[in-house]
């Protein structure tokens, strides 16, 4: 088996950065929504609330920002455990595909949801 050593210019540190930061970005988005959700609305998830806590721009973009960390943090993570595993070039084209249309639909239907949300059009 051959080593492959991963440089900067091939993106191999670039990725273990972003990965890690959206790792710590993610931890404290996620306690933050938790704590902020869960004990700061006294335990009132209704639809009112929900619409009402999403009108506000600061909470929105929280909330997107989350949602875009999560994706690219998990989608990157799947992303590395394909580029382990699978050995063939046109499999791996597939899962790439795949899993950029699963990702970007993803992010699409979370912002769209946001808005609406906010809007208290859902």
């Amino acid at each position: 088996m051959r080593y492959r050593s991963e440089t900067i210019r091939s993106g191999g540190a670039l990725g273990w950065l972003v990965q890690r930061f959206t790792g710590g970005l993610l931890v404290a988005l996620v306690l933050t929504h938790f704590f902020i959700v869960h004990f700061g609305s006294g335990g009132d998830l209704s639809y009112e609330t929900v619409a009402r806590r999403l009108s506000s721009p600061i909470w929105t973009t929280l909330e997107r920002i989350l949602l875009a960390t999560a994706l690219w943090h998990g989608g990157y993570g799947f992303w590395l455990v394909v580029q382990d595993y699978v050995k063939s070039f046109s499999l791996r084209m597939i899962l790439l595909l795949a899993l950029w249309t699963v990702g970007l639909g993803a992010f699409v239907l979370g912002w769209l949801a946001l808005i609406s949300l906010g809007r208290g059009q859902i």
